[in-house]
């Protein structure tokens, strides 16, 4: 199907792939699947309040309209919101959901404490950190209830509401590229999701490893992962079982993209192709992120290995994956130049061989 594009538009598709670059990287580079993964794997095994998360003694919890703990946690109202309004409406938009976090943070505070009377949180000079920014003037209010700050605050972050939406701006925050506000959240609230465990946590740890693969600490992004596989398999104990094959697949994969970014590519493509694997256990087919996965990492090794035939092979996969994303995302112009873009190093690839690679034309 290649053959019917001109060699014109070829190079147009580069062109455009080359201006989209940046964007495109980090847009792929985003874990934007594993949440919905988790999900899906826990749905089963969380009913009946199989995985409760025991909530520490005194705390104040603040649920609206008879939400769970679980719907808390589940949470993602505002990581769903598309963003395509453009740069100053997401930011309005960001605002906004930052306000609402703040007054739910200052209410469960107050609660806690005893009052009913909450300070104004300033609008700046906490930089990236809105939680900084809500905390800031409530260390001094004074209520009945004696207790420490460094208590309060503990009860407050595992107040569920306060936490999971927490956890919902990380998300949206990450869909805006607002890096480091991300980190500040996910870090600060990170503790609370650990001892409350469960959902909590896997949410928790999918999101910090997503935050430092886009801080490019792939090594740290690595580790986050193998302590989130080690948790789950606390309650997962087959990946051949069919209610838990996508938490698997995304995890293979994002293992993939961290040992990819470190350079160490076997393994990369051994965890992409377990990807695979697992999805055809239950008779699923590889998508067109899978067979791009693949052929672009294939394709890296083969250049280093100075093997044409195998990069012809690696193309054949990028372009059906090319395919398969046309049909299936007729829309998303950013992620098809991606494709084209490896596409076109395949070509190079191929005419950097042909000219005898770094030893030259004979």
């Amino acid at each position: 199907m290649q053959d019917n594009v001109s060699e014109e538009e070829l190079r147009e598709q580069l062109r455009v792939a080359e201006l989209e670059w940046r964007k495109a990287e980090e847009h792929a580079r985003e874990l934007k699947a594993t949440v919905d993964a988790l999900r899906a794997v826990l749905n089963e095994r969380d009913r009946g309040d199989q995985i409760r998360p025991a909530e520490p003694e005194g705390q104040c919890v603040n649920i609206e309209s008879g939400a769970s703990s679980r719907d808390w946690a589940l949470k993602r109202e505002w990581t769903d919101v598309p963003f395509q309004a453009g740069a100053e409406e997401n930011k309005a938009t960001l605002q906004g959901f930052e306000d609402i976090l703040v007054q739910r943070l200052q209410r469960s505070w107050a609660d806690a404490v005893g009052t009913t009377s909450l300070p104004d949180a300033p609008a700046e000079g906490f930089g990236d950190d809105v939680l900084a920014r809500a905390l800031g003037p409530l260390a001094t209010l004074q209520g009945t209830s004696g207790r420490p700050a460094e208590q309060v605050k503990a009860m407050v972050f595992h107040d569920p509401e306060v936490l999971g939406s927490a956890l919902d701006i990380v998300g949206a925050y990450l869909k805006n590229y607002e890096v480091d506000k991300a980190s500040c959240v996910i870090e600060t609230v990170m503790f609370a999701c650990l001892e409350k465990g469960g959902l909590w946590e896997f949410k928790a740890l999918n999101h910090l490893a997503t935050v430092r693969m886009k801080q490019a600490r792939y090594q740290d992004a690595l580790s986050v992962l193998e302590k989130l596989e080690a948790s789950v398999k606390d309650f997962v104990h087959n990946e051949a079982d069919d209610e838990y094959w996508e938490f698997w697949e995304t995890m293979y994969r994002n293992y993939g993209w961290a040992l990819s970014a470190l350079g160490r590519g076997d393994e990369a493509i051994a965890y992409i192709q377990r990807s695979v694997d697992v999805k055809e256990k239950v008779g699923k087919e590889a998508s067109w992120f899978d067979l791009w996965d693949l052929g672009r990492l294939k394709a890296a090794k083969a250049l280093k290995a100075n093997d044409p035939e195998l990069i012809s092979a690696s193309q054949a996969i990028v372009t059906k994956a090319l395919w398969q994303h046309r049909d299936a995302e007729k829309d998303d112009l950013v992620m098809r130049a991606k494709i084209w873009h490896t596409v076109g190093e395949c070509s190079f690839g191929l005419g950097f061989l042909a000219d005898g690679g770094l030893r030259g034309p004979e």
